[in-house]
């Protein structure tokens, strides 16, 4: 859902990404595809599983958002994305993290209330 929503959204922005307007030489080419920037879906999708992963596993909170973090970092770094790319997806990755972990908590405590 989290990469869906992105690329319907990168649809509607039309938002170039900083390799196609700003010369840089850290670009890697090869990787970066001629679509749009805004917003990050390897930022929104690392934060969902962050997000997600953090409430059935609290114990690797810091681990989940570190590695999270870093991939949103690199994208920056090679010239696919703006700052503001990832931290929307940032965001957007936690609201999407909250509502499926809220849901299938509240799935697992109905099926649990139907057993007893």
């Amino acid at each position: 859902m989290s990469d869906f929503i992105g690329g319907k959204i990168k649809k509607i922005v039309l938002r170039p990404r900083p390799f196609q307007v700003i010369e840089t030489q850290t670009i890697l080419k090869a990787e970066a595809k001629e679509n749009r920037s805004f917003y990050s879906n390897h930022s929104s999708n690392n934060f969902t599983a962050a997000t997600y992963l953090t409430a059935f596993f609290p114990g690797g909170q810091i681990y989940f958002f570190a590695i999270a973090t870093t991939i949103a970092l690199t994208r920056v770094h090679v010239g696919v994305h703006y700052p503001s790319d990832i931290l929307a997806g940032a965001l957007m990755g936690l609201i999407w993290g909250l509502i499926f972990s809220r849901l299938v908590k509240y799935i697992i405590a109905k099926k649990n209330e139907n057993l007893t």
